[in-house]
């Protein structure tokens, strides 16, 4: 007879079941996303952001929301206002520009340990961008 608790058995019989991976997933269902603007490129199996873009049908310009954590000195001064900007996103090997505009302004704060920077830029209008919108 065996002096081992049920709970003791039952763990040594997983030790056969239980299967490990090497491999790490790939982002998340395969999502990618790249933000780039003039010599900065974002991407999104390297850096951790994440981005709001609005689409409506009214005048106003739309407008993006980048936020960016943990961006070395060197890039965030690369961020400058009017800087052409463009967010490339999809599944795999099936992405397209979802946003194309000009950077507005650029805030850089800590959060606890989190440098987080949050670019906002407006797309453009008829060719342009809407002028008034950088008079923020």
């Amino acid at each position: 007879m065996s002096k081992s608790s049920h709970l003791i058995k039952a763990f040594k019989g997983w030790d056969n079941s239980l299967k490990s991976y090497t491999q790490p997933p790939e982002g998340m269902f395969g999502r990618v996303a790249i933000v780039q603007t003039g010599n900065v490129t974002l991407r999104s199996e390297e850096l951790d952001f994440e981005f709001t873009v609005e689409f409506d049908d009214n005048l106003e310009s739309d407008e993006a929301e980048i936020i960016a954590y943990n961006l070395s000195k060197t890039t965030i001064q690369e961020l400058k206002n009017r800087n052409s900007l463009t967010i490339t996103a999809g599944y795999k090997n099936d992405t397209g520009v979802i946003f194309s505009g000009n950077i507005a302004k650029v805030k850089t704060k800590w959060e606890g340990t989190d440098k987080v920077t949050t670019i906002i830029a407006y797309a453009y209008v008829g060719g342009s961008v809407c002028r008034i919108l950088f008079l923020l």
